[in-house]
């Protein structure tokens, strides 16, 4: 499996890394060649980059950099948390979620549940390099997607989907975006100082725990309207 992961790795930044610009193309063909349409589903954009495929690809690196403290691996992980505070992070702590080659910004929604995802894996992240100067410039990025993410919270405790492009409100209750909660609100507790952060991700658990827990056939509703 370790070798697996090593070569998958390898392969990854053969590939799909973008030495002149910095961080991973969206998508390619099965051989490695050029695709017109990168979009990974309907609901995204065709765009070269993506704030999602760089979140995850960052989670997968730390995973692995712990058990395969690899140098070029350790400097593959540092770049994506780097890309994360100076690139894909805007200046208000929302993520910017698409990017031409060049990283200049495609319009795209706030998604709340990508913000406070982020500002728990984005330390995370941090904390698998062993680096105590990385992690203390990362606190204060992960402090503030915490904050930005939390924007989306409502009276009942759950959290909201999106913010549009048209400046409407996509208030569907995602199952995802109530877990990120929890566990965003729960670092935020536990690593920043946030008192409130505990009581608040309580909430969300209640309102799992009460609204999107199928009781009767199992799982959780993928996502439920607001009323």
């Amino acid at each position: 499996a370790l070798a697996a992961a090593a070569a998958l790795f390898q392969m990854v930044e053969d590939h799909f890394a973008d030495r002149e610009n910095g961080g991973y193309i969206e998508a390619l063909a099965r051989d490695f060649s050029p695709l017109e349409d990168m979009s990974l589903s309907a609901h995204d954009i065709n765009a070269d980059k993506t704030m999602n495929s760089h979140l995850h690809l960052m989670e997968a690196y730390a995973n692995l950099y712990r058990v395969w403290p690899d140098p070029s691996l350790k400097q593959a992980l540092l770049h994506l948390i780097d890309l994360t505070c100076t690139r894909i992070m805007a200046p208000d702590g929302h993520l910017q979620l698409y990017f031409r080659k060049d990283w200049s910004v495609l319009p795209g929604a706030v998604s709340y549940g990508h913000d406070i995802e982020t500002s728990w894996l984005l330390l995370e992240s941090a904390f698998a390099t062993h680096d105590l100067d990385v992690v203390s410039r990362v606190r204060p990025y992960a402090l503030s997607l915490g904050r930005a993410g939390n924007e989306g919270l409502m009276p009942d405790g759950s959290m909201r989907y999106e913010l549009l492009t048209d400046g409407t409100f996509d208030d569907s209750r995602q199952w995802w975006v109530q877990a990120e909660t929890v566990v965003g609100n729960l670092w935020l507790w536990k690593y920043h100082g946030d008192t409130a952060a505990a009581d608040r991700a309580l909430a969300a658990w209640a309102y799992i725990r009460d609204r999107l827990v199928d009781r009767n056939r199992g799982e959780w509703f993928w996502a439920i309207h607001p009323d």
